[in-house]
């Protein structure tokens, strides 16, 4: 699956200006994080099956995943917050897998700048301290002050793998809160790349 990351991260950004003004975004959802699942527990993954690869990630808490806006943003998965409130800030998590050309996956980072910068002559860029526990992972922050920013990483299972992670995270208006950045990290560390399953052949 190829997508151009940039267009769809625009058509994000369009859907976050048409909900509205966010709701205290860096204060009270700040000190609103999402409890923890209890010991013992652990939020169940969700595969994700396409043609010729197969692909898990899981949700953070308080995050639900959002099939019709996968479906409409052209990626594999997006898990939005479960509370009303906070969805009402824009935060928007999305996953896809797509096919790589070569290992040089440094580069699809400098495409994106180059076709945000394009949009937005005010975008600023900045270095993005997250890491797939396994897999090369390349990340910055975009964002132009007060009109969007979005975390972006891509994470290269190697060579073994034709495919390619992208995670990103968008909010409006004001940077991720702490909470946000964790669920992003969380979900970026929850990746993990797999044979399809076998169908069972027809007698």
């Amino acid at each position: 699956m190829k997508i151009a990351h940039s267009l769809v991260a625009v058509g994000i950004l369009s859907a976050l200006a048409a909900v509205g003004p966010m709701k205290g975004l860096a204060g009270a959802e700040q000190a609103a994080a999402p409890a923890k699942p209890a010991a013992g527990t652990e939020i169940p993954k969700v595969d994700v099956e396409v043609k010729d690869f197969a692909f898990s990630a899981r949700p953070p808490a308080g995050w639900r995943e959002d099939k019709e806006a996968a479906g409409k943003y052209q990626v594999n998965l997006v898990f939005v917050p479960e509370a009303e409130e906070a969805r009402t800030g824009g935060a928007v998590i999305q996953v896809s897998a797509d096919h790589k050309f070569d290992e040089n996956v440094s580069l699809r980072i400098q495409s994106q700048v180059d076709a945000f910068r394009a949009r937005y002559p005010r975008l600023e860029v900045s270095d993005l301290d997250v890491k797939h526990p396994k897999y090369a992972t390349f990340s910055k922050q975009i964002f132009q002050a007060g009109d969007f920013y979005q975390d972006i990483a891509f994470a290269n299972p190697g060579s073994v793998s034709p495919y390619v992670f992208y995670v990103s995270l968008t909010t409006r208006k004001a940077a991720p809160t702490a909470a946000e950045t964790a669920a992003f990290r969380e979900v970026l560390e929850s990746l993990e790349m797999s044979p399809p399953k076998e169908k069972p052949k027809q007698k």
